[in-house]
């Protein structure tokens, strides 16, 4: 379990990117390039599915998602259905990401708060 001092830290963190639009489009621009490795400006289904599979093995998790999962996710960030992932789209994403973690963090601080410095 995350320490109450990594939980106020992540909330911070969120607070700042949510709250600041330039910030939150430093972000987006920062993951979107992490993904968009031929540079070309939008985000193919094997862009996403190596990027996801990448950031797996970095978590220690052993049995990724498969391509028909990845299939769906990526379904449902193409929003326009045009068989891409735009940047604007990226970032409707991690807006509603970052704002479910916001509240789960909000939420266990609240049960637990941090110790006073």
């Amino acid at each position: 379990m995350a320490s109450q001092d990594n939980l106020q830290e992540t909330y911070d963190a969120l607070s700042t990117i949510l709250k600041d639009p330039e910030t939150f489009n430093q972000v987006v621009d920062t993951v979107f390039g992490n993904i968009d490795v031929n540079g070309n400006g939008s985000l193919e289904f094997k862009e996403l599915n190596v990027f996801i599979t990448a950031v797996c093995g970095q978590m220690g998790v052993n049995d990724p998602p498969n391509p028909d999962q990845v299939n769906h996710v990526f379904k449902h960030l193409d929003l326009n259905s045009d068989n891409n992932v735009s940047r604007d789209e990226l970032a409707v994403f991690l807006q509603h990401l970052f704002n479910e973690q916001l509240k789960h963090t909000e939420e266990k601080l609240k049960r637990h708060p941090p110790a006073s410095r």
